[in-house]
């Protein structure tokens, strides 16, 4: 047996169980029935596993008992294909075990414990590594499933499921319904749909937003996902994609979704530009914001001062906090969308104080040029706010910030300078770490939203369109060099993409969609985009590692 990724979102593994010469789509939903688990192959066949007899007393023919109830002194066992897990708390590392397949019964026990059953699922996920397929017997809903996948659970049952629709409880996707007749049948079509609607939203990279809908239908839901981003950031950061598509912040939970909590994590490192001035400006509709017409117009009354090298616009948002120009590019900043209504949340409006008091530091001048519902920031700051009538494109708005800049007698600033600062910030939230002195050398073509950075050779790319900095062959020496974002295979001749038996090494900074380079023996040989963590291309046996750009 081997598991195969072949689509990551949020935290969740789609992909495949390879097992006698069959594929078993990953998650899946497993029929309960005589001690057997039995689901269907991609194949069209079934596909029988026989349930670790030692932890299964099953007093309702459905699922286990707790393991409260049970004799069983041992932490943990191994029963055939199975590692079975009793106590969490006391576990090996079981990584180098040939086993593929991890149960834990009393997960069920602990599911109305959301602190306790996200502690004990991650000691688990960690003592197994990402390599196997974890199964927690009895708990799978249809309002439950996308949380538990992004959880990292694998594997799920039907006994849940038939249990309640015996008692004539109807589970849905939206939650429980009581008082009905049997229902049985309904509850299995809901669970195994949910599933399918789970994919369809990881293929959209809106995996996170059908959980913040989905958790809703139970408190013990929307506590473990708050356990899950506020309390294991460090865990699941390593898992979550670095790039994605459009998607919507509209709940509360949405501040402290791993990829903008990484965002902002990133934003603590951030030291601004070598400007004289600040311009604060709300967010737009339209990302990046650069193109939409509020910043246009706004950006014309800035080049007509003749001062833009020496100003620097930083966007403020919920729930990103703060967005410098330089950095609109990237995501999540390109991607998000939010309800605007007017109202901040006391969160939301800490998300930009927060982050705006320590970037204040680095400038000698501000201007706010900010509409009403950021009055919150311009009484904090005590801040002049150039937009006097609540719009912030009126012409005697615009009047007013364009006589501000100009009463402020703003020095005409260096471009090659600015720019390089804007060059050297990107290169940092992108590549943590990186040292930028090699700029001090290189040539810069092109403006702070589409550049290409020159080192004799081309070596880095900022690519508006992918949201990007796209890595050439003379940045992947510099990659290589300071072992940042690099993957290591054995020495072949690249034809095609990197898959995971090829792979060696795998730095433990790269994430799922960033940019690697791949190395054989010290030497950068191509560059491309990670389909997995740094962690997953060393502990998965199967399945594509990196999807090659260029070869060098």
């Amino acid at each position: 047996m081997s598991f195969e990724i072949k689509l990551k979102d949020a935290t969740a593994a789609f992909g495949y169980l390879h097992s006698r010469n069959a594929k078993i789509r990953i998650p899946a939903v497993l029929e309960v029935k005589n001690n057997l688990l039995i689901t269907q192959t991609e194949e069209g066949n079934k596909l029988e596993m026989k349930m670790p007899d030692v932890v299964f007393k099953a007093p309702d023919g459905y699922f286990p008992a707790p393991l409260s109830t049970i004799d069983v002194e041992e932490s943990w066992k191994i029963v055939g294909e199975w590692i079975v897990v009793i106590d969490w708390k006391k576990l090996p590392d079981f990584r180098n075990y040939c086993q593929e397949l991890c149960i834990f019964p009393r997960g069920a026990e602990l599911f109305q414990h959301p602190k306790d059953f996200v502690e004990a699922i991650l000691a688990i996920r960690k003592a197994i590594g990402f390599g196997k397929l974890l199964y927690v017997p009895g708990i799978a809903l249809p309002s439950r499933i996308a949380l538990l996948s992004c959880l990292r659970i694998d594997l799920f049952d039907d006994a849940l499921v038939r249990f309640l629709g015996e008692k004539g409880v109807l589970a849905l996707s939206e939650g429980l319904l009581d008082g009905r007749e049997r229902c049985v049948a309904q509850n299995l079509e809901a669970l195994h749909r949910e599933l399918e609607v789970i994919e369809w939203f990881g293929k959209e990279g809106r995996l996170r937003e059908l959980v913040e809908l989905r958790v809703r239908s139970e408190s013990v839901l929307v506590a473990m996902l708050r356990y899950m981003d506020l309390s294991h950031y460090g865990f699941f950061e390593r898992l979550w994609t670095v790039a994605g598509k459009k998607f919507y912040a509209n709940s509360k939970e949405s501040l402290w979704r791993i990829d903008v909590a990484r965002y902002r994590e990133k934003m603590k490192r951030y030291r601004g530009v070598n400007a004289e001035l600040v311009l604060l400006l709300p967010c737009s509709a339209k990302k990046p914001y650069h193109q939409s017409r509020s910043h246009m117009r706004i950006e014309e009354v800035l080049k007509t001062a003749g001062r833009r090298a020496n100003i620097h616009v930083v966007s403020l948002t919920s729930p990103l906090g703060l967005v410098p120009e330089e950095l609109e590019n990237f995501y999540p900043a390109n991607a998000y969308d939010i309800p605007v209504t007017g109202h901040w949340d006391w969160e939301e409006r800490q998300v930009v104080l927060e982050g705006l008091e320590p970037l204040l530091k680095n400038y000698k001048q501000v201007i706010a040029h900010l509409p009403a519902d950021y009055e919150f920031v311009v009484k904090r700051f005590g801040f002049e706010n150039t937009c006097v009538d609540g719009d912030v494109t009126s012409e005697k708005s615009l009047e007013t910030l364009a006589k501000k800049i100009d009463g402020l007698g703003i020095e005409r600033g260096n471009y090659a300078k600015r720019i390089t600062d804007e060059v050297k910030n990107a290169l940092e939230f992108q590549f943590s770490g990186m040292d930028t002195d090699f700029l001090k050398n290189a040539k810069i073509k092109g403006n702070r939203w589409n550049w290409i950075v020159l080192t004799g050779a081309e070596a880095f790319e900022m690519s508006e369109s992918s949201g990007k900095i796209l890595v050439r062959e003379g940045g992947g020496r510099i990659l290589a060099v300071q072992k940042i974002k690099c993957v290591e295979t054995e020495e072949f001749e690249l034809k095609g993409d990197v898959f995971v038996p090829g792979v060696v090494s795998a730095s433990e900074d790269i994430r799922p969609g960033d940019e690697v380079v791949i190395v054989q023996k010290s030497v950068p040989v191509g560059t491309g985009t990670a389909v997995l963590s740094g962690i997953e291309m060393m502990e998965l046996k199967r399945g594509l590692a990196v999807k090659m750009r260029e070869r060098w």
